[in-house]
């Protein structure tokens, strides 16, 4: 028997993932994109809607992003609607409202780990430390056999926080500084990993890979330095203890 064909908004959300992955992004495919997504509209709202607030986000245009996804998410499945939501607040650098419409999500499907999955990411992106652990802990309850993300280095930095080595504040102010520096330069962030430094003890380093070239990322890690020294309270906690950094790929998802 051939193979059952993907829905049509699957299909289209599976093309609008791959252009996503390319910088710049291809304008004309979005175009093609858009114009089968609004054929979809009749048949599934919900979708159509979120589909265009991928696409509006990738053209940072904030204000339809956030209009197309309040209209889907009434439409569509409580929790992978406002996952839909998050992961758009999250790529044009909104990552407290990001982190709010998850924990909405999270609050639609507590068993989802899906939901966990995201909410985990960005929980970390916000520099909500704590929170993180929390759900780490709600993931093992759920799927013991099955390793919660950053699970290792989440708890590394729960005993850092304990030990008083920075404070979860001045690890949100620098993550928002850090967000601030993408989305001013509308660079994506694609994902992230956290390692514990082997030249400092009780550091640890947050690298954001993000769809755009070594040299870009470069110039990004320049530009964060030069926002986070002009603020003494952070240069001063954490400590210089939590540092993020930005490393380019090239659209295909290799490393540069």
């Amino acid at each position: 028997m051939p193979p059952t064909p993907k829905p049509r908004g699957a299909e289209l959300a599976e093309r609008l993932t791959l252009v996503s992955a390319a910088d710049p992004v291809d304008e004309v495919a979005l175009r093609r994109i858009v114009a089968e997504t609004n054929k979809l509209m009749g048949a599934d709202p919900a979708m159509g809607h979120a589909l265009l607030g991928r696409v509006a986000a990738l053209r940072w245009d904030i204000d339809e992003m956030k209009r197309r996804h309040r209209l889907a998410v009434p439409l569509g499945d409580p929790g992978l609607s406002r996952i839909d939501f998050a992961n758009s607040l999250a790529l044009v650098g909104l990552i407290d409202e990001a982190y709010d419409v998850a924990l909405g999500a999270f609050e639609c499907a507590p068993d989802d780990l899906l939901v966990l999955r995201l909410l985990i990411d960005v929980a970390l992106l916000s520099g909500r430390l704590r929170d993180a652990q929390r759900y780490v802990s709600r993931w093992r309850k759920l799927s013991p056999k099955e390793d919660a993300p950053h699970a290792e280095h989440i708890e590394s930095l729960r005993v850092a926080l304990d030990q008083g080595l920075f404070s979860e504040s001045g690890v949100r102010g620098i993550l928002r500084v850090a967000a601030a520096t993408l989305a001013s330069s509308h660079v994506r962030g694609h994902r992230i990993s956290i390692s514990e430094s082997y030249h400092e003890a009780s550091s640890f380093l947050m690298t954001v890979y993000v769809i755009a070239s070594s040299s870009r990322a470069a110039d990004l890690n320049c530009e964060l330095a030069s926002r986070w020294a002009e603020s003494p309270v952070l240069m001063a906690d954490p400590g210089l203890r939590f540092k993020p950094m930005f490393i380019g790929m090239f659209g295909n998802g290799d490393h540069t």
